[in-house]
């Protein structure tokens, strides 16, 4: 991540996702890049973003998805390395918009 981080500076979102009790992704989302970079971290209890975290994938997206994204998830102010709790506890920072249904 900290390869990443050099090269795209400090994401503006993230979002942690646990895949099991060994195994955590944290998702970090950079609009004005237009793109997502997937980090592993080490299970949820004790997994943390760190600067020699391991890149597990990225999505480059076109406006209309990232536009998307940022409207329909709820994600957490980036706030540098830390505790995967940090970016999947707590009260999000960016709410996602409700859709509106017509008539409802």
């Amino acid at each position: 991540v900290g390869q990443v981080v050099d090269n795209l500076g400090e994401p503006e979102y993230a979002l942690g996702e646990s895949v099991s009790d060994d195994q955590a992704i944290v998702s970090l989302i950079y609009p004005d890049k237009q793109s997502v970079v997937y980090a592993f971290a080490a299970g949820v209890e004790a997994g943390e973003v760190s600067d020699s975290s391991e890149v597990i994938g990225s999505i480059f997206m076109n406006e209309e998805d990232i536009t998307s994204l940022l409207s329909s998830t709820d994600l957490y102010n980036w706030e540098g390395y830390g505790p995967y709790a940090l970016y999947a506890e707590g009260d999000f920072d960016h709410t996602a918009v409700p859709e509106e249904t017509d008539g409802q």
